[in-house]
This record gives C-alpha cells, sequence and structure tokens, in this order.
C-alpha cells in the first residue's frame, strides 16, 4: 500500500471538493465502529468521483474493488494497487478471467481478517440514476464468505453509505454522503456454512434496505432535476439553506417521499409544476436567463438573497481580477477536456473534477518555479500564489454574481419584448406557488 500517495491525493482532492460544490456534508460517522473488519457498501452514479469521495469523507482506509477491464498495462496495474484499488472481473471482462476472482476474494478476506475495509458498489456499474437499483449479490458472497474462510476471528460488519448529489455535473451544487446502521455479520449466518443461498438472498435484502434508507430516491429518474428545483428555487417555503447535516437529510427524504407518493398517484398539480419547470428551463437554454431570476421576477422566490449592488461588484472585480486571469486556464481546461474525451455522462464530473485537481496542483507548482526568478525568499513567492488562489477563488464567485445581474437585464428584456408570454408565466407562477404550499404541508403528514 503506498500511505504517502493516498494521504496525498485525500489532502489535494479534500481540498478540490469544496471548491467545486457549494457545500458537502458528511453526516451518520458516529455510527462507524471505530475498527475493521468492516465492507463498507454504497450507492454508484458518479463513476470514480464516488470512490473519491468516499476515500476523502470515511475516516478508514479503503480498498475498493474496481471492474478489472481498468488493470491494463503493468504501471496502470502497480498505481491502482498502490491506491488500494483490486480488481473484480464480470463476464465482460471474458469468461477466462472470472477464475482470478478466487485470488481477488482471498484477499479481501485477508484484509478483513487484518482489520481492513472493504469498499464495493453492490449495484455494479455506474449510472447516472437519481433510484437505488437492485444489487447484486456479490457483496453478500463476499463478506459470507470471509466468515466461512475462517480468516475473520472477529465481528464483520457491512455499511452501508448514500452519496446524495443535488446535480452531479454542476459548480456550486450540494451533496452528502450518509453513513448507516452497520449490519452485523453474526444476524445472517445460521450453524455450519454461511455461504447457503438463504443466507446470500436475506443479507442481499438487508444491505438493499439499509442503502435505501440513506439515499434520497426519487422514482422516476427523468423527475430529478424537477425534484431539486423544486426545493431549491421555493427556498423560502422549504428552508434548504437553513437546514444542514440530519436536519437536511430528514427534510429531503419527507420531501422525496412526497414526491414519489404524487408521481405514482398521477398528481394533477404536480403534472402542472413538470409543465412549469419545463418551461422556465427552455428560456434559460433559449435566451440564458437563470431561472432563480426568473421566479424572482415572477413570485419573488427563486434568488431570495439579496443581490449585491453594481458597485460591490465592480470593486470585488478589481480584486478578483488577477486570480481570474491567473487561473483561467486551469479553471477552463479540465472542463474542456472532460467536454471532449467523455461520452457517457456519468463520467464528465469524474473527468472533470479529477483532472482539475491534477492541473491544479501542477499548474502552482510551475507558477512557484517561475516566480523564483523574480521573487525571493520562498515565502515570498508562497505568499503571492496564496493571494492568487484566494482572489481565483472570490473571481468564481463573481462570475456567478455576474450571470445573475445579466440574466436580470435579459429578464427584464424578455418581459419587455414578450408581455403576454410573461404575463401568462406570471398567472402560472401564481397557480405553481399555491401548489407549492400544500407540497409542503402534504408532505409533513409523511415526516
Amino acid at each position: 500500500m503506498n500511505s504517502p500517495l493516498r494521504a496525498f491525493l485525500k489532502s489535494l482532492y479534500g481540498a478540490v471538493f469544496p471548491m467545486f460544490y457549494r457545500k458537502t456534508e458528511v453526516t451518520g460517522l458516529e455510527k462507524v465502529p471505530s475498527k475493521g473488519p468492516l465492507i463498507l457498501c454504497a450507492n454508484h452514479s458518479n463513476a470514480f468521483l464516488d470512490p473519491l469521495y468516499m476515500g476523502i469523507t470515511f475516516p478508514h482506509h479503503i480498498w475498493f474493488l474496481a471492474r478489472g477491464d481498468v488493470f491494463k498495462g503493468a504501471a496502470v496495474n502497480r498505481i491502482l494497487k498502490g491506491l488500494g484499488i483490486l480488481p473484480i472481473y464480470r463476464m465482460q471482462e471474458g469468461a477466462d478471467n472470472l477464475g482470478k476472482n478466487a485470488e481477488v476474494f482471498e484477499n479481501c478476506y485477508r484484509l478483513l481478517g487484518q482489520g481492513g475495509v472493504i469498499g464495493i458498489f453492490p449495484e455494479g456499474n455506474a449510472e447516472r440514476e437519481s433510484h437505488l437499483r437492485p444489487l447484486k449479490k456479490g457483496l453478500a458472497r463476499i463478506a459470507l464468505g470471509a466468515i466461512d474462510s475462517g480468516l475473520v476471528n472477529k465481528e464483520l460488519y457491512i455499511v452501508p453509505a448514500g452519496i446524495n448529489y443535488e446535480f452531479p455535473d454542476h459548480f456550486y451544487s450540494r451533496t452528502q454522503v450518509r453513513f448507516g446502521n452497520p449490519i452485523p455479520l453474526s444476524d445472517f449466518t445460521n450453524a455450519g456454512t454461511a455461504m447457503q443461498p438463504r443466507n446470500i438472498n436475506n443479507l442481499t435484502k438487508a444491505i438493499q434496505q439499509a442503502m435505501a434508507e440513506v439515499h434520497i430516491h426519487i422514482d422516476d429518474n427523468n423527475h430529478q432535476r424537477a425534484f431539486y428545483f423544486l426545493i431549491n428555487q421555493y427556498e423560502r417555503d422549504f428552508q434548504t439553506e437553513a437546514k444542514s447535516g440530519d436536519d437536511y437529510f430528514n427534510a429531503m427524504k419527507c420531501w422525496s417521499v412526497c414526491w414519489n407518493k404524487k408521481t405514482a398517484d398521477c398528481d394533477v398539480g404536480l403534472g402542472h409544476f413538470l409543465q412549469f419547470e419545463q418551461t422556465i428551463r427552455g428560456i434559460h437554454k433559449q435566451h440564458g436567463i437563470l431561472p432563480a431570476v426568473m421566479l424572482h421576477g415572477l413570485t419573488g422566490d427563486g434568488a431570495t438573497h439579496k443581490f449585491p449592488s453594481f458597485y460591490t461588484v465592480f470593486a470585488a472585480l478589481l480584486i478578483g481580477l488577477p486570480g481570474l486571469l491567473f487561473n483561467l486556464i486551469p479553471f477552463r481546461l479540465p472542463y474542456l477536456i472532460a467536454k471532449s474525451k467523455v461520452k457517457k455522462p456519468e463520467f464528465f464530473n469524474s473527468v472533470n473534477v479529477v483532472s482539475a485537481g491534477l492541473i491544479f496542483l501542477f499548474w502552482y507548482l510551475f507558477a512557484y518555479l517561475i516566480l523564483g526568478f523574480v521573487a525571493e525568499p520562498a515565502w515570498i513567492r508562497l505568499s503571492l500564489l496564496i493571494l492568487l488562489a484566494l482572489s481565483g477563488r472570490l473571481s468564481l464567485r463573481l462570475h456567478h454574481e455576474f450571470r445573475r445581474k445579466q440574466s436580470i437585464y435579459r429578464w427584464k428584456n424578455f418581459c419587455r419584448l414578450h408581455p403576454e408570454r410573461a404575463a401568462t408565466l406570471r398567472q402560472n407562477a401564481s397557480d405553481i406557488k399555491s401548489w407549492v404550499k400544500n407540497f409542503v404541508n402534504d408532505a409533513l403528514i409523511f415526516s
């Protein structure tokens, strides 16, 4: 195990994640046993960003199982294993490779016997879906196989985790990792062989239920964006920003249950809301007007916080301009790389964020060396780079404020050019506002 490399990457991306996501929260860590052996399982919707996220937030080092086809070449193989990633072979990698899994399982049993932690995504492949998919039985087989191996002489626990993204690809969105109650394997081992079909099936069902409890589940995957549009844009009704930690997760679970029920019942009001959300999204794409600005102009919702004045933005821009110019390449280059190289949407953000961390690292190391020719001693160079980093962070915030200011101008222009459409939108927004209030009251019934 390459501990220095793991520690370095954990520190690097522990700093990158808060820069990309507006708020990253971890809850339920108090439920995690202080020592192994443990098997950590989580939902899988954001490709290799999911294990990276878990590695940053989990207190123990995790040995992850990854599909065998990524272990190509001696160098890649060495790097992945140095990071604590082990191959698991599927039928897609060829039937001849399935025999290698016996050795992988033995390694897992030995790691667990030494008090280690194994990380598994039991849904299988990463898919950009908002609901928990049926679990494969491989997790239960590994866990019960570890008991049968005789190498694990302590209580083995399975720790369920839910990785909940608002919008996985959106800069400045919100994420939360929720850890659930550990599942003791002793509850699923009968006398004799643990690897009995009944034990495997019962354990898989228990894991599915435990993971569902820590996952914000939207039945219809096409409605995830609309659900978060409802929760975030009508912040005055839901008070999203005022909630954090357990309160935020519990509220989201309550709201998602109400949403799913209304979807199943084909609620007329929900249908109107979905149409309204699509209309707002369409205007956003066509005219570049932020939804929060539109809702703020229609009903006073949306952008509920106070807009800074033009002079405030201009003054802050003078401070943020050096950081914007200096960081423009590392800001933009990861996005361009992801856009040109990634074909599947669930891999876009992984490539974007991971490449951003490495590009920023080498960019600042290069700048440090170049500054060595003009700035001495070393503390002056470090101070300049820190100031440029802080200025760059401010420039990101200013870019967001600039887009809001620009959207206000565009919205006023839209209302002037399309008065009848704006009047229709205002009436629809008023009706939707009433439905939102009823939705909040209905959600209290499910809490």
